[in-house]
């Protein structure tokens, strides 16, 4: 995220144009390096195949190595088209001559492309169809779960999680809570309570504190730094 964070902040100080691209079927373009077998679904097995295998040769999600195998079939397309990788961050793709300026970011088969010139990333796209089935969502206005909006004459971008904000609290039943001035109160001393009875572990069992707070956790990361003392306070 703080990667993203750094890219969308270059576009906006920049000016540059952000599009997003989304691959179709990512995994199945990959290829195993391993030797990996499955069984048959029974209605499509004939009578004379019974007790046979099939040999899998594309990655599919789910598998241990999966997000190796289609990292590495994404790099090696990106080397043909002439882009570098990032030592910082592997998910990270760039290109830059005196002419050409070019960053991408990956998040599986997610793709925000930037660039100083619209008709790079035109190009771009044309070269990605020669390998993957792409789905072109023009510019960037949501990456995930965040809503993106450009203000390119004031030089600005926004991130918004208000969606995502409010699917937590419909989640924790919190519609009715009420709006407070502070994050945490201040001087609140908290204690760790651990059930010692039957009674207590039955009670807590359905309590989805944990969940709360991963949830606020993404919030955090994201578009709420604010929510990161009272986090780790909770953790």
């Amino acid at each position: 995220m703080s990667t993203i964070h750094m890219v969308l902040a270059m576009v906006a100080q920049r000016d540059w144009e952000i599009h997003q691209i989304d691959i179709k079927s990512a995994y199945l373009y990959a290829s195993i390096q391993e030797e990996i077998y499955i069984h048959m679904p029974p209605e499509y097995l004939r009578d004379d195949q019974h007790g046979k295998v099939l040999k899998l040769k594309r990655s599919l999600p789910g598998l241990k190595w999966a997000g190796y195998e289609w990292a590495e079939e994404l790099t090696g397309v990106f080397a043909k088209l002439g882009f570098s990788r990032s030592r910082v961050d592997q998910a990270v793709y760039y290109k830059c001559t005196s002419m050409e300026q070019m960053v991408i970011t990956v998040s599986v088969n997610d793709m925000a492309v930037t660039s100083n010139h619209i008709s790079l990333i035109k190009h771009f796209k044309t070269q990605l169809q020669q390998f993957f089935k792409i789905l072109d969502l023009g510019e960037l206005k949501w990456l995930l779960g965040l809503k993106v909006m450009c203000n390119r004459a004031a030089c600005t971008l926004t991130l918004s999680q208000k969606a995502y904000v409010g699917t937590v609290i419909k989640n924790f039943h919190l519609e009715d809570a009420k709006a407070a001035q502070t994050l945490m109160e201040p001087g609140v001393i908290l204690s760790i309570e651990s059930p010692t009875t039957y009674a207590e572990l039955e009670a807590m069992k359905d309590v989805p504190y944990q969940h709360a707070i991963g949830s606020l956790m993404y919030a955090a990361t994201s578009t709420c730094p604010d929510l990161t003392f009272p986090i780790t306070i909770l953790l």
